[in-house]
Order: C-alpha cells, then sequence, then structure tokens
C-alpha cells in the first residue's frame, strides 16, 4: 500500500469516527427518554467490523506465524542434520591426517635409511676401488717376476742349486723360492677374495636399497590415497557448508517474516485498542450528555398488535434498529432495546413452537465490559428455534440461555434473558426470522 493510499484509508476512519461522534451527540441532545445513546445504537457494527477484521487479520498473522515457525523448526532440523554430517566429515578428516602423519614418519624413516645405506655403498665401493689398485699392484709385481724369470730361464733355480754347498742348503733355497711363489699367490689370491667379498656386501646393499626404494614407492602411494581422499571429504564439508547456508538463509527469512507477523499485529492491537478508547469516549461523552438533560421523556414504543409470530420480549417494545441497511451493511433483523424501562435482563421468549436447532454460549463479554468481542460471529450468547413451514428466528446477545438443543418449546417459552453479549455495546435483542434459511424482515411477521 502507497503513502497516499495509507494516509486516505486513515483518512477515512477519521471521518467514519467523526460521523458517529456527531450521531452520538445528536442523540445525546434529543434525548428520548432513559435510553442512553449507548444502547440508542445497539451493537455499533461500524467499530464492531473493525475490530473483526482486525481480529481476524491477527488470527490469520497468527497462523502464518505457526507456519512459519514450524518451517523454522525443520529448518533447523535439517541445519543441525548437516552439522553433524559436517563434524563426522571432519573427524574423518582428523582420522586420516593423522594417519598421514604417521606415513610420513615412515617415509622419513626409509629415506634416512635409503641415505645411510647409499653412504654405506659408497663406502664398499671406495673400498673396492682400492682392493682393486692393491690387486692391481700385487698382479704387477708377480708379472714382473715372472717376466724376469722368463728373461733367465731356469738358470735361476739352477743357480741356487749350483751355488748351494750342501744340500740342506740347495733345500732352504727351493724352499724360499717356494715360499715366495706361494707368497705372490696367495696374496694375488687373498686379494681377489677380498673383491669378491666387498662385491658381495655392495650387491646385499644395493639390494637392501631396492626394498627401500619399493617401500617409499608404498608409502608415498598410501600417502597419495590419503591426500585423495581428503580431499573428496573436503569437497563434501563444502556441499555441506552450502547446504547449511541455504538454510539459514532460509531461516533468516522465516524469522524476518515472523518479526513481520508480530509487528504487524502489534500494530492492529493498538488499533484496537485506540477504537475501544474512542468507543469508550462516546460512551462516557453519551452518557454525560444525558445526565445533564433537565427533563426525562419516554422514547415511542413500536405499536405490536399481534402477528404471526408473539413478540420476543414482552412489555418492551421499542426497536432501536430495524431490519435493512445500516452503516453500509445489511441488518439481519431488529433490534429491541430500552424504551420506558431497563431491558437488561428481561425474559426473552420463543416467538412460535418449534424445536431448538442450535445453543451457543461460552461468551462473558457482556455491558460494561472493555471492549466489543466477536464471540460467536458476533451474536455472543444466541438461540436458534426451527418452527413448521421452513421458518426459524435468532435470538442474539443473550446474557444467559435457559433451553439446550434439541430441546422442544411452545410460544412463550423463556429462552433466556438480554444481554450485550457479542458485537453490542449496550443492552437490546437481536431478533431475526429465516424462511429456508435466508433472513427476511421480521417486521411482518410480528404485525409492526
Amino acid at each position: 500500500m502507497s503513502v497516499r493510499d495509507t494516509h486516505m484509508q486513515k483518512s477515512k476512519k477519521k471521518h467514519d469516527w467523526v460521523k458517529r461522534l456527531k450521531a452520538l451527540t445528536v442523540c445525546g441532545a434529543v434525548a428520548f427518554g432513559v435510553l442512553t445513546c449507548t444502547q440508542q445504537f445497539g451493537d455499533m457494527p461500524a467499530s464492531a467490523k473493525t475490530i473483526s477484521q482486525l481480529e481476524q487479520e491477527i488470527k490469520e498473522n497468527n497462523q502464518k506465524i505457526q507456519e512459519q515457525q514450524q518451517k523454522l523448526d525443520a529448518l533447523k532440523q535439517d541445519m543441525n542434520k548437516q552439522q553433524e554430517a559436517e563434524d563426522a566429515l571432519q573427524e574423518q578428516i582428523k582420522t586420516i591426517n593423522e594417519k598421514i602423519s604417521l606415513v610420513d614418519v615412515q617415509l622419513t624413516t626409509i629415506n634416512q635409511q635409503i641415505e645411510d645405506t647409499q653412504g654405506e655403498i659408497d663406502t664398499l665401493e671406495a673400498d673396492i676401488a682400492q682392493q682393486q689398485i692393491d690387486i692391481d699392484q700385487g698382479l704387477d709385481s708377480f708379472k714382473k717376476r715372472l717376466r724376469a724369470m722368463y728373461v733367465t730361464g731356469n738358470d735361476s733355480l739352477a743357480s741356487a742349486l749350483v751355488g748351494s754347498t750342501d744340500f740342506y742348503d740347495m733345500l732352504s733355497k727351493m724352499d724360499l723360492i717356494a715360499r715366495v711363489a706361494d707368497h705372490d699367490d696367495k696374496l694375488v689370491t687373498g686379494l681377489m677374495e677380498q673383491m669378491e667379498q666387498l662385491k658381495s656386501s655392495k650387491e646385499q646393499l644395493v639390494s637392501k636399497q631396492n626394498e627401500q626404494e619399493l617401500q617409499k614407492v608404498e608409502q608415498e602411494k598410501i600417502r597419495a590415497d590419503y591426500s585423495d581422499s581428503i580431499q573428496e571429504l573436503n569437497t563434501k564439508v563444502q556441499q555441506t557448508k552450502a547446504a547449511q547456508a541455504e538454510l539459514q538463509e532460509e531461516a533468516d527469512a522465516a524469522n524476518k517474516d515472523i518479526n513481520a507477523y508480530k509487528a504487524e499485529n502489534a500494530s492492529k492491537e493498538k488499533e484496537q485498542d485506540q477504537i475501544m478508547a474512542e468507543i469508550k469516549r462516546q460512551q462516557a461523552l453519551a452518557t454525560k450528555q444525558n445526565n445533564s438533560q433537565t427533563t426525562t421523556v419516554t422514547k415511542p414504543d413500536t405499536t405490536y398488535s399481534g402477528g404471526r409470530f408473539a413478540w420476543p420480549v414482552p412489555g418492551h417494545y421499542f426497536i432501536s434498529s430495524p431490519y435493512g441497511n445500516r452503516w453500509g451493511k445489511m441488518h439481519q433483523g431488529i433490534d429491541i432495546a430500552s424504551g420506558g424501562s431497563s431491558i437488561s435482563g428481561a425474559a426473552t421468549v420463543a416467538v412460535a413452537s418449534g424445536t431448538v436447532t442450535l445453543v451457543k454460549t461460552g461468551c462473558t463479554h457482556n455491558y460494561k465490559k472493555t471492549r466489543s468481542c466477536g464471540c460467536n460471529g458476533g451474536y455472543g450468547n444466541y438461540v436458534v428455534v426451527t418452527h413448521a413451514d421452513g421458518y426459524s428466528t435468532l435470538y442474539a446477545h443473550l446474557a444467559s440461555v435457559s433451553v439446550s438443543y434439541g430441546q422442544t418449546v411452545s410460544t412463550g417459552t423463556v429462552l433466556g434473558t438480554v444481554g450485550s453479549t457479542g458485537w453490542s455495546t449496550g443492552f437490546h435483542l437481536h431478533f431475526g426470522v429465516m424462511k429456508n434459511g435466508s433472513f427476511v424482515n421480521p417486521a411482518p411477521y410480528l404485525g409492526i
């Protein structure tokens, strides 16, 4: 609604109140009899309708608030589930990270072992190189002696034999020559054996290093698999966070709607209070004006000469509001109010024999109430009696009800007492006549 429309609506409401206030003032001025202006106007449909509309709108808003609250509760449950899912994913990520840490420790150990093994291999390779030098030198010496022996032939051996002083000397020289040859042979053989041992040790270390490399590759694969798992879990975490964000956005919107409905209800309740304050002010003004009158006259009663139906409130014949259009709304009945004497608590009787087909009670908002209520559709406490030939009669705003549903009544059976319950600000009986379920003017049936 635009600001202009809002202003026009407020102006119209104010204009309506001014019109009613003027009417009340005129009523107080003319003061037909002892009936107060509040009683003269009976139930005030303009105000009551406004209050009823506000109450209905508040009720609708409360229903919307309830729906939004239910939606909000469901969203909170979904958010909790998403949070639980995220917590579970985070726990899995934590567990896998711990496993990765263990793998990293193993990889560090394996890398150190590979490095240590490589150091041992490097040392062996240095030893092998040195051993090869020693072998080469031994072989070189052995080759030189062989070459010398070859050049001299067997003369050396013969010379040794001939030059011997005796047999024992010869044996000693032959033994020496044999020992030298054996030494050279053992020297070379020993060096070769050491070389083979060094090479064997190197092969073992290389094999060990290869196994360590395989272990490293295996651990790196395990770590890569763990990393892939964490990446997948992190993707799921982001998805749950996105879902939570969407749910939170919906929850914020629901909370915003709830707060808006509550604020709107507060505004409507304030408007209701303003309306009731104006009604009370008008009532006080009317009472003051009536009390200021120096003379009191009796309001003229409706002439009742009898009709199809008996009179519903014997002894009280003043009609404060007839059947027909009233304040822009169809008044589906007549209001019988005080004339020369108070109608409060007067007996309300069945206008013809029939069966009680509807009884509505429970409204305790009688006259002197703080606000005009909408109990039972605005009728307050009321009774419906079904008669012959498709007729039914309505008796509304009763202070008390004396019959029950399904009860058979006769003409003159007391149905209850006149009150001011429902949409009413003064004691009166709202009497309605229905023909085949539709309201008709009661006047012809009462002979008025």
